[in-house]
């Protein structure tokens, strides 16, 4: 159960990405969820990360509709995101330094929202600057794919960067709660029922 709803946080993040990337636009409350886990670092359980598995529709079914269909060319781009979020993971908690810079400064961004809202522009910029300061620092790189007239926009890529911390703020969730590549080969089926009697459940 953590498990699925820490890889549907994952999810949510990417499709959000996405969504910005050739619109410019994505859906508000699944967007201040991804970027809310930023700021909960000391939670009971795994759904208390997401405020209640209720608030990971999105990203229970871009999980399910990728992992049954995992071959369709709609989703490769999360497909990639995903795979390269759990990639850049395992680069960061090997890095102790980048760990303590990361844990750091979003300890100082906490800090700030006294002043702004966790979705204010100040907000997300300064997420997207520990993005570049941290991830962004490995010679491999996430390619966001959008409209280059979007990925031009110092706004839209600080959106793009928040997320994408979030991503990872999800990947160690999920690494924490016994998540790995093995799993997504060769228990698709269990995780594709569990978040289907999440995102039920979550629904009534």
């Amino acid at each position: 159960y953590n498990n699925t709803l820490a890889l549907a946080g994952i999810f949510q993040a990417v499709g959000l990405v996405k969504q910005i990337a050739f619109t410019g636009q994505c859906e508000q409350q699944p967007f201040k969820t991804s970027i809310n886990t930023l700021y909960i670092t000391e939670p009971q359980d795994a759904a208390s990360v997401y405020s209640g598995a209720e608030f990971l529709q999105l990203g229970l079914e871009k999980l399910i509709d990728l992992l049954s269909s995992p071959k369709k060319n709609s989703d490769a781009d999360l497909a990639r995101y995903v795979l390269g979020l759990i990639y850049l993971e395992r680069k960061l908690t090997r890095n102790q330094q980048l760990m303590s810079l990361m844990t750091e400064r979003i300890t100082k961004a906490k800090q700030q929202l006294v002043f702004f809202e966790t979705t204010h522009p100040n907000a997300l910029a300064n997420l997207a600057d520990i993005y570049l300061n941290t991830l962004s620092t490995f010679k491999w790189r996430i390619q966001v794919i959008g409209k280059p007239e979007l990925l031009t926009q110092p706004a839209i890529l600080d959106k793009i960067r928040a997320l994408l911390l979030a991503g990872i703020r999800s990947t160690v969730l999920w690494r924490q709660t016994g998540g790995n590549r093995l799993q997504l080969l060769f228990r698709r089926k269990k995780i594709i029922q569990m978040a289907q009697r999440i995102l039920s459940e979550s629904k009534t």
